[in-house]
Order: structure tokens, then sequence, then C-alpha cells
């Protein structure tokens, strides 16, 4: 879906409040315009490229009400994931913020996490599609090293979900580095069998990967007590173009966080200073959000 933030224009507001009336998003496949036309051609590029078939939409919406045109075409075509773009880009020698679309664009991200019938992605762009470009046109693949981050929880079992995928692709080199540092909280009652049930059911996601690409997924355990900085070091290093992680991570972890929408391992990469040059893809499973976890207005 390309979202285009609705102008002054009477007419476009007209044909937004008519659809509205009815129920519906606006959104329209018939536009036409230069830049239109050319993210049209990038789309249709990225389908035969990538060979999977891609519909392209437009919606045109207030900033207010766009989540409720994603989560109603997703809701309407079963989709299986939702992927944003955080509202910062990055690029340069220095890797600083070259485009910053303001807090609204944050806020219609943070409105879709509350609000998606199925899990989301936020994806924070730190230049890898440059780094892409300039792989030797000799290069039969340009192969993308993808590294994933599994501390515990829901959220990053649906990160494996995603790295079940990834892994069937022939241009992508995946490594998976799981963190078996986070120990149990010494509470009794209800809180005591939900973390060994989530337990259970981290060793369970993890051994099943681990036995299904034994021979193709790099895997790593890390036993660290400072889970921040191991991360850090790992976007740091220049090995990984694209780093994935669960956006709900363990609550020993920073809480005061600027980005909300990207948890606390996701704000680290966001943040500038911290020398970060890979791409970090931040995954929440909707079904097992907090609803307090955010509060937009």
């Amino acid at each position: 879906m390309q979202l285009t933030e609705l102008t002054n224009s009477s007419s476009s507001i007209m044909m937004v409040q008519r659809s509205r009336k009815n129920g519906f998003p606006f959104i329209n496949r018939f536009k036409r315009g230069p830049m239109h036309e050319q993210i049209a051609t990038a789309f249709q590029a990225y389908g035969e490229v990538g060979r999977v078939t891609v519909h392209h939409l437009t919606s045109i919406s207030l900033l207010s009400t766009m989540h409720e045109d994603i989560c109603h075409v997703a809701e309407k075509k079963g989709v299986g994931m939702i992927i944003l773009p955080f509202h910062k880009r990055w690029g340069g020698a220095d890797e600083e913020v070259t485009q910053d679309m303001g807090q609204g664009w944050s806020e219609v991200n943070q409105r879709v996490l509350q609000n998606a019938p199925c899990p989301v992605a936020v994806l924070v762009n730190r230049g890898a599609s440059r780094r892409y470009e300039q792989e030797p046109e000799t290069s039969v693949i340009a192969r993308k090293r993808v590294c994933m981050i599994f501390i515990g929880g829901p959220h990053d079992r649906k990160v494996l979900e995603l790295g079940n995928r990834m892994a069937e692709h022939p241009a992508i080199t995946l490594l998976l580095v799981r963190f078996t540092s986070c120990t149990q909280s010494g509470d009794e009652g209800p809180r005591q069998n939900h973390w060994e049930i989530e337990k259970e059911l981290d060793e369970e996601a993890v051994n099943g990967f681990k036995a299904k690409w034994q021979e193709s997924v790099e895997y790593m355990e890390k036993n660290v007590t400072n889970i921040t900085e191991e991360v850090l070091s790992i976007g740091k290093s220049k090995d990984c173009d694209l780093v994935i992680v669960g956006k709900q991570q363990q609550q020993q972890l920073e809480p005061n966080i600027e980005h909300a929408e990207l948890g606390p391992i996701g704000d680290l990469f966001a943040c500038s200073g911290n020398r970060i040059t890979s791409s970090l893809l931040v995954i929440q499973d909707t079904r097992f959000m907090n609803p307090n976890e955010m509060k937009v207005v």
C-alpha cells in the first residue's frame, strides 16, 4: 500500500468522506502522476526480481485515520504480516538522519501496532539497499546477511517464523543468535506458571528451527549479563545488513525509551550516536500485545 496524506483539496476530501460513509477506506487503484508512476514501477520491478505477486494500492487519508485503512485492507485480504516504514531514515558517510517524516507518521505506526489484525513489523532503514546496489555487477546473486536475535517470548517466536521463510531464499545468509542469560524471576503462582510455559514454548520453537535448518543457518548462543551491549555490538559490526528482533523484549532491559513503537532494543538502533550500520526489522505479534504498552491520542 502506498500511503498518501490527504490534502486540502475539496474534491479529495469529498471522495474520502463518501467512501468512509459507506464503511470503507478510500483506496485509489487508478491514481496518476509522475511520483505515483515511479512508485508503481518500483513495486512492479520488486515483484519481477523477487518472483512474487504485487498488488499496488494507494490509500489517501488523514494521518489520524490512516491506520484504519491499513488495518481494514489487512483484515480484508487476510494478510500474514504488515510491514511499516519507520519515520526516520539514515544515510551518508556519517549515517546521520537524512529524512524525518515527523511525529504524525510515527503515531500512524503506533496506531497500527495497537489495532492491527495480524503481526506487524517496523523497518528501520539504515541504507542497506545502497550496500546491495554497490555489489559487483559480476555477482550473480548479491547475498544479504541477516541476523535474528532471540531472547524469548511470543514476539521472538514470530521472528523464527519469519526466519523459516527467509532461510528458503538462496540469496540470504541467516544467523540466529540466542541469549540465554534471562533467568527465572522467583515469583510463585500464576506468574511462575506463565514463565514456565513461555520457556517451554521458546525451547520448542528454537529446537524446531535448529533441526530444520541445521545445515544452512548458523546458530550461536550467548550467555551474557548485558544483552544491550551485545546487541549494539552486532549492529555496529557491519557483519549484518539486517537485524531482526521481537518488539517486547525482557523487562530487565531499559524501560524508558524514546521510540515506543520499536521497543527497547529497536530504540537503541534508532538513536543517533550509537554508530549502528545494520538496518532493523522489529516484529510484534499483536495477539500478545500489552494493551497498556502505548497510548496514542
